[in-house]
């Protein structure tokens, strides 16, 4: 009986194997299917990175082409302004100075003529008042120019107005007043039409009106128009 027990041992060891070694394999292969499926889930998500990505790539390189196309834009809009401007200067390039003088006392002086173009004159029949205007137009220039207006006498208004536009560069306009004050300094650029103007009423509080007034004007690389006015009655 004795020897009977270690023969039934082995016997029941020997069956085991094979049951054993389909467990080993069942496990084995459920580690390959999971395995494979997180490789799987991998890839995926590696897909979808991409996916964005590339939408990302796509959306960025569509901004660039709008920005470049609304550059393009500006650049032929300015380029159009720029060609007005050129033909408006040429057929004014024949103009001549003109200045209708009056009894009252005041001057204009300039210390380089160019080529602007001013037209003055006071008020309308007995009615007291004088009124003066500057037209400029320049492509691609650069200068200073300093204009002193001189008006004597007691006027009760007064009103000054700087316009114009660049298609490139800017004009600046510098007022000072009478007292040697500035009463203001005016740019012209290529963010858009400028209108400015200012009005003295009549008072007693207004007679350092009377005087000289200095306008300095300084262009840079200006293609464009300034127009400065004066009114006083």
């Amino acid at each position: 009986m004795k020897k009977m027990i270690p023969l039934i041992t082995l016997i029941l060891a020997i069956s085991m194997l094979p049951y054993s070694t389909l467990l080993a394999q069942q496990a084995t292969t459920g580690e390959k299917q999971k395995e494979a499926e997180m490789q799987l889930m991998q890839q995926k998500k590696a897909d979808e990175m991409q996916k964005k990505a590339e939408m990302l790539k796509q959306a960025q390189l569509e901004a660039e082409m709008k920005n470049a196309h609304l550059e393009m834009q500006k650049k032929e809009n300015a380029l159009k302004e720029y060609e007005v401007i050129r033909k408006k200067a040429e057929g004014m390039s024949d103009k001549k100075v003109m200045i209708i003088p009056d009894e009252r006392s005041w001057s204009v002086s300039v210390p380089d003529i160019g080529n602007y173009y001013y037209f003055g004159n006071y008020g309308i029949g007995d009615k007291p008042g004088s009124s003066w205007n500057y037209s400029r137009q320049v492509l691609e220039s650069t200068f200073s120019n300093e204009f002193t207006m001189d008006a004597s006498g007691d006027h009760g208004n007064a009103t000054l107005s700087v316009s114009g536009n660049c298609a490139e560069g800017s004009i600046s306009v510098a007022i000072i007043m009478p007292d040697g004050k500035k009463l203001s300094e005016v740019l012209i650029d290529a963010n858009g039409s400028l209108n400015w103007r200012k009005s003295f009423d009549e008072g007693e509080g207004n007679k350092w009106k009377s005087g000289k007034w200095i306008f300095k004007i300084n262009a840079k690389n200006a293609t464009g128009n300034v127009r400065i006015g004066m009114t006083s009655n």
